[in-house]
């Protein structure tokens, strides 16, 4: 089946998100003083994932090696929808989807910004057309008799567009866990871990297309 990817929010009052331990790549972005998750699903489909956010110009670079995947987005601005209405990436909001697979949740909190959700199992049924293709295959992998160089590392320090991130080795779960802000990061199901972290040193710019989205 296609990609799916979700973008989720990570405001502080977004959080626990819901979703992001099932993903199968999650890619954290810069935003406007904060950053943002795009989590790619393929190998499993949560049946709530979110807090669902808007997208951003550079999601379209980001995700188009994916091959078409289906992009769950809140919907934005009318640049940034041009933007991605023109590409690869198959827009399901809740306007594209007339509220399919999307509901509230909001959990105490009264922002609405930060209360929309989205079943992955009942898009992937609705919306899952016959010719879109599986993703190819990401990343070049080590053979079972070749040599590994890597150094031992106990994790690293990042910091994003003001947010300081920590990914700890944690011997437990043979797995790096996550902090943001010095707390450990909760998600609906324990702390976020990943079993690789790849640490990107990109330029960001203003869009072209939107002065106020980076990419």
């Amino acid at each position: 089946r296609p990609a799916m990817v979700v973008k989720i929010d990570n405001h502080p009052q977004a959080r626990p998100q819901f979703g992001l331990n099932g993903a199968d790549i999650v890619f954290e972005e810069n935003v406007e003083n904060l950053t943002r998750f795009a989590a790619v699903f393929q190998t499993n489909a949560p049946a709530k994932a979110g807090p669902v956010r808007s997208g951003r110009t550079q999601d379209v670079d980001l995700l188009a090696s994916f091959d078409e995947p289906l992009f769950v987005w809140s919907g934005g601005n009318p640049s940034v929808t041009r933007a991605i209405s023109s590409s690869t990436l198959v827009s399901l909001s809740p306007t594209t989807t007339r509220n399919v697979g999307f509901f509230r949740d909001r959990r105490g909190n009264e922002d609405s910004e930060h209360t929309l959700y989205v079943d992955t199992i009942e898009l992937y049924s609705a919306f899952t057309p016959i010719f879109n293709p599986p993703p190819s295959q990401q990343f070049e992998y080590r053979a079972p008799d070749e040599a590994f160089n890597g150094e031992a590392a106990s994790g690293v320090e990042i910091e994003m567009d003001g947010v300081d991130v920590t990914w700890t080795w944690d011997a437990a779960i043979a797995g790096y866990v996550r902090e943001q802000g010095g707390r450990p990061h909760e998600t609906d199901f324990g702390q976020v871990n990943a079993a690789n972290v790849v640490v990107l040193e990109v330029d960001y710019r203003p869009s072209p297309a939107d002065s106020r989205s980076p990419e």
